[in-house]
């Protein structure tokens, strides 16, 4: 080989083909931050509800909870209720209500603006922790 030949050719720096690369970065960072908008984070704080009642106080009167099937029906004290009103007028202001796992929400939903317009607003929902 010839060492001449070789020393004469002009050699192209290693930086030249990563240019077009940061000058399309930088046009793509100024387009977002010409059509982008930042946005204040919100000052409001939302607390997730936490559990107010122990669950073995629950547990130790399932006979008092408002048993509802998956079709809607109501059972309380082993006898089915047409009127959830009847618990309001036996001084019930607080209830459990034990619901089938395939109770539609909207039926549920149904049933607990039932019982607050009879007056009561005191409500556990007994649900089960899916499994992991």
């Amino acid at each position: 080989m010839n060492l001449s030949a070789l020393m004469q050719q002009p050699q192209k720096p290693d930086i030249e083909p990563v240019l077009p690369l940061i000058n399309v970065v930088f046009l793509l960072l100024i387009f977002f931050l010409m059509t982008g908008k930042l946005v204040k984070p919100s000052e409001n704080t939302i607390a997730a509800p936490s559990q107010q009642r122990e669950v073995e106080a629950l547990l130790q009167e399932p006979e008092l909870w408002l048993y509802v099937d998956r079709t809607g029906q109501l059972t309380f004290q082993q006898q089915q209720l047409k009127d959830l009103c009847i618990l309001a007028k036996a001084d019930r202001k607080s209830l459990v209500i034990f619901a089938d796992a395939q109770l539609t929400g909207k039926l549920l939903n149904q049933t607990l603006a039932a019982l607050a317009a009879c007056g009561i607003h005191d409500i556990a929902v007994v649900t089960e922790r899916a499994s992991s």
